[in-house]
């Protein structure tokens, strides 16, 4: 599993090679020049992506709803709905509406199967899916309070048991992995549920005043944000019984936020060195909790992590200012490999923009242009 979470041009990525790494000033080992090819997906003017198949198919919502682009980047619409997660067999998740929302789960070629409600709930959202097909969400009751949910391969429900004493509380399910672990709150606590759907409270890490989940990989590695008593923001990781640690920033580093892991243990996140203002640097922690500042070619102040896959190949957002927020017209898509190389991704008359997902293969996704106007596109 991955981190959690047309007409086509040829260009060639800048990969950056030994010889251009010392006249780029550019740390770590390099890597060799490669074509990368960018494909802007049919219809995918205001498109947002969210996953992408072992074959190389993604998924996503369009302007007209869910929708699947094969690897020529040509759409196949699914109709009314919006998918809020993918697995790696394209199985997605999300809801439709029917009435009122329904929880819903698609096959990889559009089938879509809506998903059983208990009586005295009025509507439901399925917002993660495993690699079996087992789907978690929620369900509402009429008077508005919401309780998570899980659902079988087969799209049998179970309910997620509430913390003791907290049964008149809502609770609610953020992502699950391959195991059956779900991660969520209960009441005014962050939890983990395990495969028979019993809650235990995620703690915050010694120093810090709240923290919540993020994402799960399929080890029951846990990784979210925490805020210190003077709001500085930080990236925890709760171990596969709960225990949490807060991971170490690197000198000179301010706070830490967002984040992705994958299934090795690889951590990925944006650190704010110095001060509030910045610069931001995408940083990794591998499995023993030790950082890395990502490298950046010259000519570029700030960069943002997005994804990791299970190779450790990392993919984010360079910019010449200092913070990746500001950059404007001015950001480019990056792929970090695990030995320390760097390329920077091709793009499309210019356009700014970020990549935020890879696949296992090394197929990334991303958008470019700008927050008023932007479209859909990929890597190869």
């Amino acid at each position: 599993m991955s981190a959690r979470r047309s007409a086509l041009w040829r260009l060639a990525g800048i990969g950056v090679t030994a010889s251009l790494a010392a006249a780029l000033g550019v740390s770590g080992q390099a890597t060799a020049a490669a074509d990368i090819s960018i494909s802007r997906l049919e219809q995918g003017d205001h498109a947002y992506l969210m996953g992408i198949d072992r074959a190389g198919a993604v998924y996503g919502n369009a302007d007209s709803g869910p929708a699947r682009w094969d690897r020529q980047g040509r759409i196949t619409e699914w109709g009314q709905g919006l998918i809020y997660a993918v697995n790696e067999l394209g199985v997605s998740a999300g809801v439709v509406p029917a009435g009122h929302h329904r929880a819903a789960k698609w096959s990889s070629q559009g089938r879509v199967t809506i998903l059983d409600m208990l009586p005295g709930y009025v509507s439901s959202e399925a917002v993660d899916v495993d690699v079996h097909g087992a789907t978690v969400g929620g369900m509402t009751t009429s008077d508005g309070i919401f309780h998570a949910l899980r659902w079988d391969r087969r799209g049998r429900v179970e309910v997620l048991a509430p913390l003791p004493g907290y049964e008149d509380y809502e609770t609610r399910s953020y992502a699950m992995n391959d195991e059956g672990m779900v991660i969520g709150f209960s009441g005014i606590n962050y939890v983990l549920w395990d495969r028979s759907g019993q809650p235990a409270v995620l703690r915050p890490p010694p120093g810090m005043q709240i923290a919540w989940p993020t994402a799960i990989n399929n080890e029951g590695t846990i990784i979210g944000e925490g805020y210190a008593p003077d709001f500085t923001a930080s990236v925890v990781r709760w171990d596969s019984q709960g225990n949490p640690a807060l991971l170490p920033l690197p000198p000179g580093g301010f706070s830490a936020s967002g984040g992705a892991i994958n299934d090795n243990g690889v951590i990925t996140a944006t650190v704010r060195m110095s001060s509030a203002e910045g610069p931001d640097r995408a940083v990794r922690w591998d499995q023993d909790g030790r950082i890395i500042v990502l490298p950046l070619p010259v000519g570029y102040r700030a960069s943002a992590a997005g994804a990791v896959n299970d190779r450790g190949t990392m993919v984010g957002q360079l910019c010449p200012a200092d913070n990746v927020l500001n950059c404007g017209d001015l950001s480019r898509g990056v792929r970090w490999e695990p030995d320390g190389g760097i390329t920077i991704l091709p793009t499309l008359n210019g356009m700014p923009g970020g990549t935020p997902g890879i696949s296992d293969h090394g197929v990334m996704y991303g958008i470019l242009g700008h927050s008023w106007d932007y479209f859909a596109v990929i890597w190869r």
